[in-house]
C-alpha cells in the first residue's frame, strides 16, 4: 500500500496541473 500510495503521489504531481487528473485521483483513491 505505501509503494501505492508514492506511486499515486508522483502522478498526482507530474500531473497537477490537470484537474481531470485529479478528479480521477480522488475517484481512483476511494475505489
Amino acid at each position: 500500500m505505501e509503494t501505492h500510495d508514492k506511486q499515486a503521489k508522483e502522478f498526482a504531481q507530474s500531473h497537477h496541473s490537470s484537474d481531470k487528473v485529479k478528479h480521477r485521483l480522488e475517484k481512483y483513491a476511494t475505489g
